[in-house]
């Protein structure tokens, strides 16, 4: 399977940017880059600038949430399309593939790399008749625009929206239902996008932990729940419900948390008291 080859040399040349920016500690020319990318739409390389300069995250504009349309797919929770839910793991995986190539700064996704990813092992013949019906079903059942044909493949259609995108352009946290394509099994194309989404998530989190907690508590849970092991976002949420003086549930959240790393050899203090203070 080949990527888009403008798609591979536009994130060389970027990486190339990045690295210069961190070997000459120039936070402004990383900034510059941050919003480039997110205008052009070159979301892949988000994770990357926050990882070297995490600070630029809580400099950057917010935007407001954009209304719901038609042509809407919701995944930060479980996953919705035109206001409706979508039923069925191979219409979700699909729409998901499609977003994902979106935010990674592709034209779609080509029919060998979907059949490889949906019917993994099927014969050939097969698995593309499954994949043709699939597109039919989910056209009749949303809009025949949201998913366009290309001369390799599919993509998610232009005119369709995505809160997903919209929280990596302003980082509105209101987006955000549940955690990101809640119900369906991790994609292994979607790996990074899923970790930028919640290195953003996260920090968008501790940016409100001062002027609001409860949102930041409510977002905590979100990334606990995408990942019960995040000892960070433990520590988030932690802090953010002792903010709020809301120490029962906070004991009992602790409690919970804490019983859970024990499940995978990690001990945490006795108290949330002495978690926070340890850190």
């Amino acid at each position: 399977m080949r990527l888009n080859q403008q798609h591979s040399n536009l994130e060389d040349v970027d990486r190339i940017r990045l690295r210069s920016a961190v070997l000459r500690d120039d936070r402004a020319a990383a900034l510059e880059l941050l919003e480039e990318s997110r205008t052009a739409g070159r979301h892949f390389l988000l994770q990357l600038a926050r990882t070297h300069f995490p600070e630029l995250l809580a400099t950057a504009p917010m935007a407001a949430a954009q209304p719901a349309t038609g042509l809407r797919l919701e995944v930060l929770g479980p996953p919705r399309a035109g206001g409706q839910a979508v039923r069925g793991g191979k219409r979700q995986e699909l729409l998901a593939l499609l977003l994902e190539a979106r935010l990674s700064g592709r034209n779609g996704v080509d029919k060998l790399e979907l059949l490889d990813t949906l019917y993994p092992g099927e014969p050939d013949e097969r698995a593309g008749a499954a994949l043709r019906d699939l597109v039919r079903t989910l056209r009749a059942q949303l809009s025949a625009p949201f998913i366009e044909t290309t001369p390799t493949g599919y993509a998610l259609g232009s005119g369709v929206t995505a809160d997903a995108e919209e929280f990596l352009k302003g980082g509105e946290t209101g987006l955000w239902r549940g955690p990101y394509l809640e119900g369906l099994s991790e994609l292994a194309h979607g790996e990074e996008v899923r970790e930028s989404l919640y290195l953003d998530l996260h920090a968008r989190a501790e940016s409100l932990l001062e002027s609001d907690p409860t949102e930041a508590a409510r977002l905590g849970r979100i990334l606990l729940t995408a990942d019960p092991y995040n000892v960070s976002a433990l520590r988030l949420t932690v802090y953010a419900l002792r903010k709020l003086g809301n120490h029962r549930s906070l004991s009992r959240h602790y409690s919970e948390a804490r019983e859970r790393m024990l499940e995978v050899g990690e001990e945490l203090p006795s108290d949330w008291q002495t978690f926070l203070a340890s850190a």
